[in-house]
């Protein structure tokens, strides 16, 4: 992966091509002109916070770099972050910016500070440069020019604001083979073998229950496949997943890290001492690698190639944990294997194009019992059979030089929730009695991480009476918090005061109370992305109400069944009357994560359905 002759000769060989511009630039770092200045919105998108002016990269044949110029104006607070950027380069790269305002009709220039220029390395040749622009206003604009030695690994047409200007410029290359490939659904304007131009690009808008933006913004991602220069140098980068397995397992960051850990001896020895089944022993090494610190960050390659040096540090990122881990499990005589992917948040694989850019995490592939499972040692709230929810995207390939392979993302673990209420209506038209919950899975994990904002029970039974006005706790109980392989449980003395309605004599009372679906997610029309709900949901409430001798019953919500076809959701809303006590039983279940496009209708129109059965009320008279 390293050559320490490339850029040179890369240089020599190139000085003998001209980078010619066939095009005027768009246009040019620090002239601004005083009409964008004065501008105060965006005509074609009047809420936009901000709007990309433009966008101009190209790569330079002569000096073997990529230049990257950017022009953004701020209209509202909102559109601060675009000041804050984050842009991918190579190892060797430079950043200028400067920050124009309008002041008094004259135009006047801040210089980016180096100070606020940060650089981090994510693999060799491959750094993530962060920038914060200074004095930045409502008005301002911002200049931002990116040099970086290589060649570029991504180019964005689109951006979370509009973009009145993106264009590319990548002339023919005589030694260096790459591959393009195009994501999005946005047009280009022009669409030439080394120019690409889009204009007035719309904003790019999450949508709820979304995957990555990275899937579906508009953008080229890069590869090179080939570098060749006849009689000096050739090398051949990863045109196959096995090749790219090949590589990492060469890479001193990676498969030499896997080969180190010899303290690790100690460890397993004394793991087996202490546990006699294979669950157990996979627990422990689990629990063994969690005394290490994640440093929140998530990465395909060690920090450094030598996994004593990590335990000695005490911290590390999501590869030196879970290499680590994997090493271990090795010397506890398991099957293991590393396991790389891509975060949700960075987008899917391609499983026909490999690219060592695209992967940012690593989990450990082991057999246990006779099955194969992922396990992760990054997050001390979650069991030992479940990955975090980030890891959840598509498949990952399970690194080994004889027989690499895909392996599907998932856990068989689930949302899995049971709220049940035991009430009781009062002549004040107050309810009150027990509240309960038993989390399970990944609600019990997102519990866990919610109950870590709050200093202690009380003040998170605070918060509930904030969310809900109506609600009044009188005494909370949580079991199991601390202990994350068992479900959390939780229970409640409630008073609620807002629940029955009152309207010409008649009182209207809605079962579903805290827990019900307020509004519809999916509220668009058309949807052009899939959804994604990460993983399986499981929803169900039991609310037993009693009801006093001098209320009458007069009304009781229909039950109901309702199914997606093939059953990949459904939702059963059963009332139950006995004598003067109302049971509502209600289950929603998303038993797939993924649908797509055209699934959109049937699931908009299912999730209305679901929201209004659960907002019917029973309807009672006053005797």
């Amino acid at each position: 992966m390293k050559s320490k002759s490339i850029s040179s000769l890369l240089v020599l060989f190139f000085l003998s091509i001209s980078f010619v511009h066939a095009e005027k630039d768009p246009m040019k770092f620090g002239k601004v002109n005083i009409e964008d200045l004065k501008m105060t919105e965006y005509a074609a998108d009047p809420s936009a916070p901000a709007v990309v002016l433009c966008s101009y990269g190209y790569y330079d044949n002569m000096n073997y770099q990529f230049v990257h110029l950017m022009r953004v104006k701020i209209f509202k607070k909102e559109g601060y972050d675009f000041a804050t950027r984050k842009f991918p380069t190579g190892d060797k790269s430079s950043v200028r910016g400067k920050t124009f305002n309008l002041v008094d009709g004259k135009i006047v220039a801040e210089k980016l500070s180096n100070k606020s220029v940060f650089r981090e390395k994510i693999m060799d040749n491959y750094y993530m440069v962060s920038v914060a622009m200074p004095n930045v206003k409502e008005g301002s604009i911002i200049d931002l020019e990116i040099k970086y030695t290589g060649f570029p690994t991504v180019w964005y047409f689109q951006e979370e604001i509009p973009v009145v200007w993106s264009e590319l410029r990548i002339e023919p290359l005589d030694y260096v083979s790459y591959r393009k490939n195009y994501f999005g659904y946005v047009p280009l304007t022009i669409n030439q073998s080394s120019r690409w131009v889009a204009k007035d690009v719309p904003a790019f808008k999450k949508e709820p229950y979304m995957d990555s933006k990275e899937n579906y913004i508009a953008k080229f991602e890069f590869d090179i496949t080939e570098i060749a220069i006849p009689g000096y140098y050739y090398k051949e980068y990863a045109k196959t997943w096995n090749g790219l397995s090949q590589i990492l397992m060469e890479s001193p960051d990676f498969g030499e890290t896997l080969k180190s850990g010899f303290f690790l001896n100690k460890v397993a020895k004394q793991i087996k001492a202490e546990n006699q089944s294979d669950s157990d022993k996979l627990k422990a090494a689990v629990d063994f690698v969690k005394t290490i610190d994640f440093n929140g960050e998530d990465r395909c390659f060690a920090t450094i190639n030598n996994l004593g040096s990590i335990y000695a540090d005490k911290i590390g990122n999501s590869a030196d944990l879970n290499i680590m881990l994997t090493r271990l499990l090795q010397k506890l005589d398991f099957e293991a294997k590393p396991v790389v992917l891509s975060t949700k948040d960075n987008g899917r694989l391609s499983y026909n194009f490999p690219s060592i850019r695209r992967l940012n995490y690593v989990l450990a592939y082991v057999k246990v019992n006779g099955k194969f499972i992922l396990v992760d040692a990054t997050d001390n709230l979650l069991p030992y059979n479940l990955i975090p929810e980030r890891c959840l995207n598509g498949k990952g390939r399970m690194v080994d030089p004889d027989s690499s392979k895909w392996v599907d993302l998932e856990t068989g673990g689930k949302f899995k929730e049971l709220v049940y209420y035991d009430l009781r209506l009062n002549e004040d038209l107050s309810l009150s009695g027990n509240l309960s919950h038993r989390r399970n899975s990944y609600a019990a994990h997102r519990f866990r991480k919610k109950m870590e904002q709050f200093a202690d029970v009380d003040e998170y039974a605070e918060s509930l009476t904030e969310k809900y006005p109506g609600l009044q706790i009188e005494n909370i109980e949580i079991k199991n918090l601390d202990n994350i392989d068992q479900p959390v449980s939780d229970k409640y003395e409630v008073n609620i005061t807002d629940r029955v309605f009152e309207m010409d004599s008649t009182l209207y009372l809605q079962l579903a109370l805290f827990e019900k679906i307020e509004e519809n997610p999916f509220k668009a029309k058309k949807r052009i992305y899939p959804v994604d709900f990460g993983v399986p949901i499981e929803r169900a409430g039991i609310v037993k109400v009693a009801i006093p001798d001098n209320f009458k019953i007069v009304e009781v919500p229909k039950s109901v069944k309702l199914a997606l076809p093939n059953n990949a959701a459904s939702f059963v809303f059963n009332v139950v009357q006995i004598g003067n006590t109302l049971t509502l039983q209600y289950k929603l279940r998303v038993n797939k994560t993924m649908f797509m496009i055209t699934e959109y209708p049937d699931l908009k129109a299912f999730y209305n359905e679901v929201i209004k059965k659960e907002s019917e009320p029973l309807v009672l008279k006053t005797l």
